[in-house]
């Protein structure tokens, strides 16, 4: 295979090369496929979800798959799911034969258990990971790009989805000592992906910890408690994560709008969306707006550099 190929199946979009495949799924609430049983495919799969869905693997509790979170999963694992919100699913993910998933994480069985009943996890995300994927699917899948420009090589393609995988599987390794594992932890779950709804549902709103608390039922000190217990961020980083998210998945189509885009996703002007930006990913929303290979090539090894920066300093 010398270029990409693309196929399409329903409601999701793959590009595929010879080393992996990278997915893009758009279920609106009419869509099928929300109440029967799901199986994943022949790959390992890392997803990520720009609008928030419940998950249910098999043996596990359902989770909430959200911009702050990331999903592991084996080949063929089963699965239900169900809609948080209007939108939908929107969904990217990238699959990884059994041989790539151990080359790039080692021990491919650490990727998606820590048990041996364990067919997935929901894990925190990496904002890096997330912002290289949303490019990737921006670079491969807008109507809008120019064609000639979109035909990125199977090389950089294939680098950079598995620099996405890795620098999940890295956030995840760094962060699962402070996320809760234990049992009985569900109920607990459960509130604290309530709250993860609502900030999902309405970003751009301007949350006080209490009234947040008081959607939940919880008194705040123990919302703010169990919430870092359960996804390894303070709710003000998932915020901002969010936010930074539902920016990132627009930008391609606001050039030129980026005060109105700051201010539609809970930002309170244009250079706080600059400094959340440069914050989580070391470049502005700027630098993110276009996805012409060579812009790709650029914006990806800028985002490399950031990272390693960030970690270093961490």
């Amino acid at each position: 295979m010398s270029s990409l190929e693309f196929k399409t199946d329903g409601c999701i979009r793959y590009a595929v090369s010879p080393l992996l495949v990278l997915g893009s799924e758009r279920r609106s609430l009419d869509d099928a496929g929300w109440v029967d049983e799901q199986v994943t495919g022949e790959h390992h799969v890392v997803a990520f979800s720009l609008a928030p869905v419940e998950v249910r693997f098999a043996n596990r509790h359902p989770a909430l798959l959200a911009p702050t979170a990331v999903a592991f999963a084996r080949p063929r694992t089963t699965y239900f799911r169900s809609a948080r919100c209007d939108r939908g699913q929107r969904t990217i993910f990238i699959g990884l034969d059994g041989t790539t998933a151990k080359d790039v994480y080692g021990d491919a069985s650490r990727i998606t258990a820590e048990a041996a009943d364990s067919s997935a996890h929901v894990v925190p995300a990496s904002a890096t990971a997330l912002a290289i994927a949303i490019q990737l699917e921006r670079h491969l899948f807008d109507a809008k790009a120019d064609r000639a420009e979109s035909n990125i090589e199977p090389i950089v393609f294939e680098e950079y989805a598995l620099q996405a995988a890795l620098y999940s599987f890295h956030f995840y390794s760094e962060s699962r000592q402070a996320v809760s594992n234990r049992s009985g932890g569900n109920e607990q779950r459960e509130l604290v992906d309530g709250a993860l709804d609502l900030i999902c549902f309405q970003p751009e709103k301007k949350w006080a910890l209490s009234e947040l608390a008081g959607a939940v039922a919880l008194s705040p000190a123990y919302l703010s408690r169990i919430f870092r217990v359960h996804t390894g961020r303070t709710l003000s980083q998932c915020l901002m994560l969010i936010r930074v998210a539902r920016a990132l998945e627009q930008l391609g189509d606001r050039r030129g709008e980026l005060t109105a885009l700051a201010l539609e996703c809970g930002f309170s002007s244009h250079s706080h969306m600059t400094a959340a930006f440069s914050k989580l990913l070391g470049l502005p929303p700027q630098q993110l707006i276009d996805v012409s290979t060579k812009s790709v090539r650029e914006m990806m090894a800028r985002l490399e550099d950031g990272w390693r920066i960030r970690k270093r300093g961490s």
